[in-house]
């Protein structure tokens, strides 16, 4: 017979171990296996993946599936996704990297697809009338738009990578160069395809290249001999703010100014990028500037010397209340990242922008606590916001009548395109792609409306 204390430590026990069960349970339910059919399917395609190239054979497919199971084959970072983009022809060997499509699209070879008259608008550069080779804009956008829109590609992959790169981290193509998008966004796609935290990724975005020329603090230095910051304070608040929707708003003003912000904008210090002679055979200098950072103290291809690690600030520094070490700018950024993930305000802010963004205009108070509740357990572990999301997709929260989302141009268009587009050999034929009537209404990939905190609406 057990004595009463003996009772007592089994209960405790038990209770230890439903208490995330319980947790769990007060956040987002999945929906029935009734509720489950072709038109739940469909509204998931939609709404994450520009309504995607599934056969009507698949959706059924998935419709009979338990939704736990369906959503694991539906939504994926995996390269490819032959279920959800099925593979019609060669285009599946030339991904699943911006990179590699462009070079491959742009290029007179017989093993390139797309019409002869149509290359040039995927190139990686384009000739002036004063005949200087220079940076071209457009074929990045087309590039991207054009990853969209052909079967074969992972068309979800590819919606979050765009969302990651043209909204998370309000890169802008006006303030920097297409090359060190491309290296952000290729790496953002590969850092979540090998399950990454959510963290880690932005902690990655955070230490490109293509960030620090955004945000100016390629040119942040700190002088440890005498104590002296030089720079500005942008992408430090936006690390927070935009990165992480760390506001301050629960925090002291001046501690969240003069030392969360402030020693932030240290740890940016000592990212110059290297440039190198005639980079992507253009002949501007301005183009030169190469991904990813070089950390280290060193000389560059066009004999600079920059000073990565001599102009970074050499100590550990207090943000958000902890000590964060490293020994250059990229390790301190890591780490600052975990901190930040887990701070109150992120846990409760990060969540609820991923929903606005993709599925839901008209989140109610029991919709965000939800949603927060769901994603504070997974925040900080392997495929956290893969995780989310599909538990998002197939919950009862968003499969419900009070869930709308009022689409952007890119969602909109994107979507009617790949609908009404038959196959590959139709989209390589149809130089008409969604790109002019996306301008027309005022969205551009990779040129943010607003820059930081806005988009196209």
């Amino acid at each position: 017979m057990y004595t009463r204390s003996v009772i007592g430590a089994i209960t405790l026990a038990l209770c230890a171990l439903l208490l995330p069960i319980q947790a769990h349970a007060t956040g987002l339910s999945p929906v029935s296996n009734k509720a489950w059919n072709q038109a739940a399917v469909r509204k998931v395609l939609h709404t994450f993946a520009y309504g995607g190239y599934a056969s009507d054979a698949q959706i059924a497919t998935w419709a009979r599936m338990k939704p736990q199971a369906a959503i694991r084959e539906m939504l994926t970072f995996d390269e490819f996704n032959t279920k959800l983009s099925p593979i019609q022809d060669a285009t599946v060997d030339f991904g699943p990297f911006l990179s590699t499509l462009q070079e491959i699209w742009s290029v007179n070879d017989s093993d390139n697809p797309v019409c002869p008259s149509d290359q040039a608008s995927f190139a990686a550069t384009r000739t002036r009338n004063d005949g200087e080779v220079v940076l071209y804009n457009a074929g990045l956008q087309n590039t991207w738009i054009a990853a969209v829109n052909r079967r074969g590609l992972n068309t979800f992959a590819h919606q979050v990578g765009f969302w990651l790169v043209n909204y998370q981290m309000a890169v802008n193509l006006r303030d920097t160069e297409p090359p060190l998008i491309l290296d952000l966004y290729d790496t953002a796609l590969e850092f979540l395809r090998e399950g990454e935290p959510f963290h880690r990724v932005l902690a990655m975005g955070a230490a490109s290249a293509a960030v620090a020329r955004e945000y100016g603090h390629r040119n942040n230095r700190y002088i440890n001999r005498t104590g002296r910051f030089i720079g500005n304070d942008d992408f430090a608040r936006e690390f927070h703010q935009l990165f992480f929707r760390i506001n301050g708003d629960i925090e002291d003003p001046d501690y969240h100014e003069n030392t969360t912000i402030e020693h932030t904008a240290w740890i940016l210090t000592g990212m110059q990028l290297d440039k190198e002679p005639n980079a992507y055979a253009t002949t501007l200098q301005q183009d030169w500037w190469l991904a990813p950072i070089d950390f280290t103290d060193h000389t560059d291809a066009t004999g600079r010397k920059v000073r990565n690690f001599l102009r970074h600030y050499s100590g550990e520094l207090e943000v958000l209340h902890e000590p964060i070490f490293g020994l250059n700018a990229e390790d301190k950024l890591y780490n600052l990242a975990e901190v930040a993930i887990q701070h109150p305000e992120s846990l409760d802010n990060l969540p609820v922008t991923f929903i606005e963004f993709f599925a839901d205009d008209n989140l109610n108070k029991a919709k965000r606590r939800k949603i927060r509740e769901t994603w504070r357990p997974l925040a900080g572990t392997k495929d956290d916001f893969l995780r989310f999301l599909q538990a998002y997709a197939i919950s009862t929260t968003f499969h419900s009548a009070d869930t709308y989302k009022f689409r952007t141009a890119f969602s909109r268009n994107l979507t009617m395109y790949n609908q009404n587009t038959v196959d590959n050999v139709e989209s390589y034929g149809n130089r008409y792609t969604p790109r002019g009537v996306m301008t027309r209404q005022g969205a551009e990939a990779f040129i943010p409306v607003h820059d930081v905190f806005g988009g196209q609406t």
